[in-house]
């Protein structure tokens, strides 16, 4: 926010923006893959991870923009880079079958957690070395590289055969 211009007034009007679109987007995205009996989990993901992705460009570009860009820009990116965990454990549970699924949203769920922790370090040290261009770059960049893997993923009555 600081390499941006933004004061700190602006700065948590940002951070509001992005609580605001992850608690819209985490309603949204479990509404739409919903849909079709439950059939829509992997195409959910997958249009989470492309506007993730999307959002990840904007952003990046917005910090060279000014305010009004940036705060469009955080909302899209965290409507589509904070709604899909919800999406993601449902969709564990549901693949492991009842007899696994609190195992598997477990497991998903310190997955996530563990390379968090993993890459926060990683991320300071590109945005240190290369700047925070390269980072949202790289963001980018892993959330089409999710897109493209939720998009190799069947329902699960697909695999089944059904």
């Amino acid at each position: 926010a600081r390499e941006a211009g933004l004061s700190p007034f602006w700065a948590g009007v940002a951070y509001f923006v992005v609580n605001v679109a992850a608690m819209t987007a985490r309603v949204f995205w479990g509404t739409v893959a919903d849909r079709g009996g439950g059939t829509r989990r992997a195409r959910t993901l997958r249009e989470i991870g492309t506007i993730a992705a999307v959002g990840a460009a904007l952003f990046g570009a917005s910090l060279h923009l000014g305010t009004p860009f940036v705060l469009l820009a955080a909302f899209v990116f965290a409507f589509g880079a904070l709604g899909w965990n919800g999406v993601l454990y449902l969709t564990a549970a549901e693949r492991s079958g009842m007899e696994f699924a609190a195992r598997a949203m477990g497991v998903a769920s310190t997955v996530v957690f563990v390379l968090s922790f993993v890459a926060t370090p990683v991320v300071g040290a590109i945005a240190g070395r290369a700047g925070w261009d390269a980072v949202w770059f790289g963001l980018m960049g892993m959330a089409a590289i999710g897109a493209l893997v939720a998009s190799r993923l069947g329902t699960p009555r697909q695999e089944a055969g059904a």
